[in-house]
């Protein structure tokens, strides 16, 4: 299964009320990694604070995340 980078500052949600926020996405742009991407998402409601806590995932974690919870793209967020 092909699993694409998920957009910079998009949100995503599940139907149990999960919802997070897509705060960093690096894509590495090497024929040795053939477009592998990292990204760093935190629970929505800490998206403004700087200080939460942040998970930082592969792409096989991120397609083991949007498998096992459900998650979908629900929008994008414009930032300043």
């Amino acid at each position: 299964m092909t699993i694409e980078c998920p957009p910079l500052y998009s949100v995503w949600e599940n139907d149990k009320g999960g919802k997070i926020f897509v705060e960093q996405v690096i894509v590495l742009d090497d024929d040795e990694f053939d477009g592998e991407f990292f990204v760093t998402v935190v629970p929505y409601k800490d998206r403004d604070d700087m200080e939460a806590l942040a998970d930082e995932l592969d792409q096989e974690q991120w397609a083991d995340l949007i498998k096992t919870d459900g998650i979908r793209m629900t929008g994008i967020e414009p930032q300043d």
